[in-house]
Formats: C-alpha cells, structure tokens, sequence
C-alpha cells in the first residue's frame, strides 16, 4: 500500500540521517489515539546474518527507562502505599548521603533530580566488568581505573550502602539544583522494591509491563532473547568506523533508570495511555491526576524545556505540549513522548550510542502532528559577548561519570572539548554558551558564586564542578 507523502518525507529523512551519522538500525512508530498509524524498521539488526529491523525488533532504552520508574511510583501512591512527598528515611530507615543522614531528602527530590548529588563514578563501576572487550571510542583511550575497591551494587542493598559510603560532595540542599541522577533513580528502584514487598523486577513486569500490555519488554538480556528479535548493538569511534559490541552492559541496581529493553510497538503503546491519562484501551491503568503530575514542568534545564516526574517537558510546542524522553548507552540511543492534547505518541530506538534520536524522533512527532518536519523544540539566540566576558568560562570541568570537559580559547575564540573532540562556542546569553553537534544545538550554562566567579557548569544535564588546572 502506498504510504501518504507525509511518511514518506519522513523516511527520505530518516534514512539520509542514518547514512549521514551511521546508524546500523533504527525502527521507529506512531499513534494516535491507541491506534498506530505508521511503523518500520530501517537497516539491520544484525549485521553479522543480515538481519533487518521491523517494528517488533527489541533494543535497548537505557533512560527512558526512568519514565517507567517515575509510573511505578504513581502507582504505589495510588494505592496509598506512598506519597511522593515521603522523606526517604521513612521509606529506607538508615538512608544516607556521603556518610550523612539524609534527612531532607524526599520522593520528590529523587524523580526530579533535585536531590543535590552530583554525578558520582557508581554506573561505570557497575558496567565495567560486563564491557570489557568492548571497543574504543578512541584507539588512545585508555581503560579507567578505579579509586579503590569497586562496591558491589548488583543489588539495591549495596547500591545503598554505596551512596552511604561514597565520598560525594553535594551540590547544595535537596530542590535547590537539578543535576541528572542515574543514582536517584536506582534508590527509586530500591523504594519500590521495599514498600511493594516483591521485588522491582516482579513489580515492574506485573504492574507496569503487564498492565500496558507490553508483552515484548524486559530487563534481562536473556530474557529479551528469549522473546526473540533482539537488537545488536554497536559503536561509531572516533574514526567514524562502525563497530561491533560484544554484549549488553549490564548496569545493576541502575536498571531502575536503564535497564529495559522494549520494542517501539510497546513502547508507543505506553506513550497512548500517558496521551488517554492514565486510559489504554478503556482500561484505566492510574488517574488523570497521577499522570499530569509526572508532566508537570519542574524544573527548567533548556531554553523552553522543564524536568518532572521522568519525564521531560516543552510547553508551548506548536501551541500544544511535548512531553518525552530520551536515553543513551553504548548500543542505545533512544526517545519516546506523547503529546497529550493530540493524543499522538512516538517512539523511536537505534543500535548505536550518540546518534541524534531526540532529533529523528522529533521529525517523526513533527509529521504526525502536521507541522514542519524540522521545526525545533526552541532556538538559541546570539548574544555579544567579548573576550573579557567570556574569560569567565574558561576551564577544567570534572565529573564523577567521566564526563570531563574543557573551555578554552583557541585562536581568539572560545571552544569546548570533550572525549578528544573540539567544538566552538558562541554565547546566547550572559550565562549559556552554545555549540554544534551533528546539526544540533548543545549548551553550557553556567553558575556564579559569591564572589562571580565560575564554580559549575551544567552540560548533559549535569551540573559538573569547576576545578583547578593542574
């Protein structure tokens, strides 16, 4: 059947992203109002046999897993099992921050990110033993090493014990910066498991999984092979070169914020109960009032889009409101939204990381919503600053995730550069630097101290300290 010229603009533009940034495989689908109306798979798979991607291929999600989290903490509290505005130590009894009791931290802080942690060294020392053999992003890179013994956190108990023990110096008291937590949301899973008395798997596989009816979803590498049509994975290095990866990471007590593999079908099918509120095909799986809450836009972290529950959110999209969210590891790059005054859901999965997915995703939303194919979520705008202005964002940056930057001038001009390569920089405001990355936009947004000078700045949705040059 002959497709309507909508789609198929869509996927000359799909492909020519693929071929443009290597992407093996890609399937992505479209509802409106529990009705899929478009689905494909592009390329493969499997490279190693040939096998091609179709709407039902299985792929990692990574952190739109967290969106799945945030639903089963909406369902607990519907049950009055929980309130998100529980302290946590009410929850965990002994919960700690850096060796100190934690005593204002709430439900609340962890889903949006608020909790005041930094980014912490946890989801590498997880991931580490299950990517050896893995491929370098560059032939010079060289392996990390650990400070100290590596702590078990294949089980939320140690991951807990981690947090407890971890020297982390927060970035101020909970609500007052957001800064992307993988590890708030493993403390989520940790919540979720006490207060439902089962385990998080079993809860998340029976109420959430199975209350969807998102029969092709799972945590397990072997069981999502079980369900056939599993996804390879792979990485572009730095050569541009498309490699093989061994094998799925596996990441612990921060499944709770990336374990889940699923297929797009699937995944659409969720984002038509958040676009019904709370409704999948009549069936009401949590209230209206539950799943507003996780929309609601929280806290700012771009131009014109906010932080809720595990959800992401940029009012005044085209008059309506886009709501999603979207995920990276080795292997993944993945998005997923709704937009609730349509009734449109998309969903979009790739086999490799650091491919633009919150792009192609977003073409795919813009077709079904009838609005240009490559309108942006917002734009950034130019701003004049000279060299003494922008003296103040040169630096080092350091992460505990690894996420190391550096901003410095280069030929009279600023640039950034991070995992070996360089960008320039322009200013868009007084405090937000902005660059370019495969046709996408990026910023840097900095924060001043007393005494005005540069003390962190908030890239990837990190807030990540400013330290001295050695």
């Amino acid at each position: 059947m002959e497709l309507p010229d909508k789609w198929t603009e869509l996927e000359d533009c799909l492909k020519r992203t693929m071929d443009q940034h290597k992407i093996p495989g890609t399937a992505v689908a479209v509802a409106e109002k529990g009705r899929i109306v478009y689905e494909r798979g592009f390329g493969t798979r499997d490279r190693s046999f040939g096998a091609t991607v179709d709407p039902s291929t299985i792929f990692g999600i990574a952190s739109v897993s967290k969106s799945f989290t945030a639903l089963a903490i909406m369902i607990l509290q519907e049950e009055g099992r929980l309130s998100v505005h529980d302290l946590v130590v009410e929850r965990l009894p002994g919960f700690r921050l850096a060796g100190t009791p934690a005593t204002d931290v709430r439900i609340h802080h962890l889903l949006n990110h608020t909790t005041g942690l930094p980014s912490l060294r946890g989801l590498f020392s997880v991931m580490k033993e299950s990517m050896k053999g893995y491929p370098k992003w560059d032939d010079s890179e060289q392996d990390r090493e650990e400070e100290g013994e590596a702590p078990d956190m294949s089980t939320f108990a140690g991951h807990l014990k981690y947090l407890a023990d971890e020297n982390a110096d927060l970035l101020g008291e909970p609500g007052k910066y957001f800064s992307y937590s993988n590890d708030s949301y493993a403390v989520l899973g940790a919540i979720i498991e006490r207060v439902a008395g089962t385990s998080y798997y079993d809860f998340m596989k029976d109420r959430v999984f199975g209350a969807i009816g998102m029969g092709q979803t799972a945590f397990r590498v072997d069981d999502a092979q079980s369900l056939g049509n599993l996804s390879a994975i792979y990485l572009n290095n730095k050569q541009e070169e498309t490699l093989d990866v061994p094998r799925y990471q596996e990441c612990g007590a921060y499944d709770a914020g990336g374990g889940i593999k699923s297929t797009v079908k699937d995944l659409v099918k969720c984002g038509s109960m958040y676009a019904g509120r709370g409704v999948l095909e009549g069936e009401r799986i949590v209230s209206a009032e539950a799943i507003k809450a996780m929309y609601e836009p929280l806290y700012q972290i771009g131009r014109n889009t906010f932080y809720g529950y595990g959800l992401q959110i940029t009012p005044g999209y085209g008059g309506m409101t886009l709501v999603e969210h979207g995920g990276s590891l080795t292997g993944v790059s993945s998005n997923f939204g709704f937009v609730p005054e349509r009734g449109v859901s998309v969903a979009l999965l790739t086999n490799v990381g650091g491919a633009p997915s919150a792009a192609m995703w977003l073409y795919a939303m813009n077709t079904a919503l009838g609005l240009p194919l490559e309108m942006k979520r917002s734009e950034e705008p130019h701003y004049e600053a000279g060299p003494e202005q922008l003296s103040r964002f040169v630096g080092c940056y350091k992460s505990g995730e690894g996420a190391d930057l550096t901003i410095a001038f280069k030929d009279e001009a600023l640039a950034i550069r991070f995992t070996g390569l360089e960008f320039p920089l322009r200013a868009s405001d007084d405090r937000t630097l902005v660059y370019t990355v495969k046709g996408q936009d990026r910023t840097a947004r900095f924060y001043f101290g007393e005494s005005g000078q540069v003390w962190a700045v908030f890239h990837g949705l990190r807030m990540i300290r400013k330290v001295e040059q050695r």
